[in-house]
């Protein structure tokens, strides 16, 4: 034999089965990373024994946990578990988070901008580097404006572990937003419907009256702008089982969806009405004798007297003299629970001047709850104060609402307005809401209209009815402490007057830094987007985040730090207060990717707050987890760990709402508030005797008759997809196959109206900015509307961003971000940039 070297040394039939299927695995997720092919050289190594990790996405809307197939510390295949209690079924989102792992464009490394902010011209550093870097940055501005000038805005839901999630609420996030005492941001996104459930329910944060229960008890199913197969895919089953038993399912929502495709009615109407349908139903019912009253009685404030004079509850201090009290006017102790500390909603005391009613057997006024049959209706005088039931004040003001008048609001036909209200008082009738409806600056309105809807008929608390949110759920609070104050967060739609005005409310506050916490919702799902690089993002003199991808975000950043993936870390989750989920760590974090917990933990060190980060994140999960709640469903870490996913009490348990309790001020359900004030109230105007009922008033730009509209003519909205939750997975290779470009979908007659032939590329344009897309012909949107499918990157667009379009205008109770209040016209395009 020679002493040349042979080209296929080594190569065993051992090896060569081995290299194979790496390449194979390379294939399947659409890349030859470099892990992938030092892997595949590796000829002479070992085999690894096939391990399967059990984990998921972590994304809020499931939180699905598949099997992860690892072979020799990399990630080859994502497949159903077949032993879930949940019978769970990962989507194609779920799917591709292998992609995540090996996608050429990941970060990789901490990056410092070199060139302009928004250039994309960055400099490799390393991590001692940025750390250092952000860690002076903001002492200085800490040490010059003070702590509160750093802002920490956090993510919708992409990232929900308790340990290494970015989400308000999660544990070391908020030690550190806490022990630094720094300003947090609230998204203000997807929050007005429930905000107004919220303000007739009580509870917490999506927290509001739902009951837990299988199809087989509802007679009916609405599902209100839900387009369940592309948003929720795990929750598509449940319609088809629906469906299966023969249950009615009516579906309503301006655009024909997958979901509408399987109505047996399908109402679409004009977008931004939803409230005044809403409200028509409900005068539907109460012409129609078809009202719970027993309910109303028992449960509501519906027979609370209140007053003619100042529209004010009468309380006993009205009727024996006696000094008022000062809980009934404090505004701080009233409306929403949305804090980054999960705390709920608080429920003050009143028991020493409580709202009246009268007692129709005595003909006196009587302390709510001091007797069981009180006036549902009626006209009383009470020490010269004349009064009227909540009830005759809600029923009153629903008679704008008769479905002829709706008719010319709601574009719907008044017999199916009556039709509808006929099937929603037949209960228990299942309401599922999407975020559509509440994305116009009434949307507060569509979460009151809703929980009041509930109320009228009686549909709540019972097996099969409501309007599903998130059920209860505790941790022990101890965790966050971190000896600091806690703050409430303010609202990112305020950010532009406080950056004008170095004020909020009436306290200096003077932001200069910013701390984007895997938030897509700041840049590129944002509104206004060049409002918001002008005013938010130009005036920061530091900004920094952590990032999966080079995302929108990350384009305006100074620093970047690369984050891990959900499959590269340990994590335990909570899902709708219902089940907690242990997510186990399939594969290390490639390059230079951390988890985020473990950035939290490097940035207190840094900032001098390194003693609130001792403790693992597994003895924080387990001082979070031990409670009573959780100890009565045998939760505890270990447990968790041996059975993947474990079911909380609310699942056992009678809700509140079965049990007769409602997390508000006066233990009922309050469709009269006393006294409304905002979801964060920090001194703004609002309408204060306007808001005392759910009422209906136009959208401030998407609606015939209004300037903006009179320019141009079409209502633009986003849809979910398959392909994205939120701006997530926008690069994944996979699912651009089946979706490789930004679209706009276009009835045919308004586009043929404007010679647009279908596959044109299109302007959608308004003064706020543009955007160019794929014109779609759809019969399924409404004339006059456009629909785009959400998610996609600035450079993802041949010119322009879908969140130039959107106002920044916000409606002051509900602060929300107005997505859908947007007025565009289309054209084609002429190619410019």
């Amino acid at each position: 034999m020679s002493g040349k070297e042979r080209p296929h040394a080594g190569l065993t039939r051992r090896n060569f089965l081995k290299t194979t299927s790496v390449l194979a695995g390379a294939a399947a997720v659409g890349c030859a990373t470099p892990s992938l092919t030092a892997l595949a050289e590796e000829g002479g190594q070992a085999l690894e024994e096939e391990r399967v990790c059990i984990t998921g996405c972590q994304h809020s809307c499931n939180m699905c946990l598949a099997e992860v197939v690892v072979r020799n510390g990399h990630a080859v295949q994502t497949r159903t578990w077949k032993e879930s209690p949940l019978a769970e079924r990962p989507c194609a989102k779920g799917r591709s988070q292998i992609q995540v792992h090996y996608n050429e464009g990941r970060l990789k490394y901490p990056m410092k901008r070199v060139g302009e902010r928004g250039a994309g011209k960055w400099e490799r550093i390393s991590w001692d580097e940025a750390i250092a870097t952000i860690a002076d940055n903001l002492k200085r501005i800490m040490d010059e404006y003070g702590p509160e000038s750093v802002g920490m805005i956090s993510s919708g839901g992409a990232c929900s572990g308790l340990a290494n999630g970015t989400t308000p609420g999660s544990l070391l996030n908020t030690r550190l937003l806490n022990s630094l005492g720094w300003t947090s941001i609230a998204q203000c996104t997807d929050d007005a419907f429930c905000y107004g459930m919220q303000q007739v329910l009580g509870g917490g944060f999506f927290r509001w009256a739902g009951c837990q229960s299988s199809p087989k008890d509802t007679k009916t199913f609405v599902r209100w702008s839900n387009n369940v197969g592309p948003a929720y895919p795990n929750n598509w089953k449940g319609v088809m089982e629906a469906k299966e038993m023969g249950k009615k399912l009516i579906v309503v929502d301006s655009m024909y969806t997958l979901v509408a495709s399987k109505a047996d009615v399908w109402i679409h109407p004009r977008p931004g009405s939803d409230p005044a349908l809403m409200l028509s139903l409900v005068q539907v019912i109460v012409e129609e004798g078809l009202a719970n009253e027993s309910f109303l009685v028992k449960s509501t404030t519906g027979p609370v007297l209140v007053r003619v004079d100042n529209k004010r509850y009468l309380r006993m201090s009205d009727v024996t003299g006696a000094p008022r009290s000062p809980l009934n006017d404090r505004a701080e102790h009233m409306g929403g629970g949305y804090n980054v500390i999960p705390e709920v909603n608080p429920v003050d005391d009143r028991s020493d001047d409580p709202p009246v009613v009268w007692d129709a057997v005595t003909g006196a006024p009587v302390a709510l709850g001091s007797v069981e049959a009180p006036a549902l209706t009626g006209e009383f005088e009470v020490n010269g104060i004349k009064c009227k039931t909540a009830y005759d004040f809600l029923v009153e003001s629903v008679q704008q609402y008769r479905p002829e008048a709706a008719a010319e609001l709601c574009d719907v036909d008044p017999e199916t307005i009556r039709a509808f209200a006929r099937d929603c008082a037949d209960v228990p009738v299942m309401h599922n809401t999407g975020y559509g409806s509440q994305a116009y600056n009434n949307g507060v309105q569509v979460g009151r209209a809703m929980a009041t809807l509930l109320a009228v008929t009686g549909d709540l608390g019972i097996p099969g009815g409501g309007c599903p949110g998130t059920a209860r759920s505790e941790l022990n609070l101890a965790v966050y402490d971190t000896g600091h104050v806690w703050q409430r967060a303010i609202p990112r739609v305020a950010l532009y007057d406080v950056m004008k005005t170095g004020k909020y409310g009436d306290r200096d506050l003077r932001l200069k830094a910013l701390y984007i916490d895997g938030c897509g919702c700041m840049v590129g799902g944002a509104t206004d987007l060049n409002r918001t690089k002008k005013e938010l993002i130009d005036p920061m003199e530091f900004i920094f985040a952590v990032d999966i991808a080079f995302t929108d975000v990350v384009k305006y950043c100074d620093i970047v730090l690369p984050a891990a993936g959900a499959y590269e870390k340990e994590d335990v989750g909570m899902f709708a207060g219902m089940m907690i989920k242990y997510f186990e760590k399939a594969v290390d974090p490639p390059f230079e990717c951390k988890p985020d917990g473990e950035v939290y933990r490097l940035l207190g060190e840094a900032l001098g707050v390194g003693e609130y980060f001792e403790k693992s994140n597994e003895e924080l999960i387990e001082q979070a987890l031990d409670c009573d709640w959780m100890k009565s469903a045998g939760v505890s870490l270990p447990a968790l760990k041996a059975k993947r996913i474990m079911f909380l009490p609310s699942l056992f348990k009678p809700s509140l709402a079965a049990q007769g309790i409602y997390e508000t001020p006066t233990g009922k359900v309050e469709f009269y508030v006393d006294y409304p004030v905002p979801r964060i109230d920090y001194g703004q105007d609002y309408d204060f005797e306007g808001e005392h009922l759910v009422r209906f008033y136009p959208p401030s730009e998407a609606w015939p008759g209004t300037p903006e509209m009179e320019k141009y003519p079409l209502i633009l909205f986003s849809t979910r997809v398959h392909q994205r939750f939120h701006v997530q997975l926008f690069n994944c290779q996979w699912l651009l196959e089946t979706d490789p470009e930004p679209s706009v979908r276009i009835n045919p007659k308004d586009a043929q109206e404007r010679g647009i032939p279908d596959g044109a590329y299109v302007e959608v344009f308004n003064d706020r900015g543009h955007a160019v897309a794929i014109a779609q012909y759809n019969e399924g949107i409404k004339p006059g509307c456009l629909s785009y499918p959400k998610g996609w990157s600035e450079a993802q667009h041949k010119a322009g961003h879908w969140s130039e379009l959107s106002t920044s205008e916000f409606d002051p109770i509900g602060l929300n971000n107005s997505y859908f209040d947007t007025c565009v016209d289309v054209r084609l395009w002429n190619g410019e940039v």
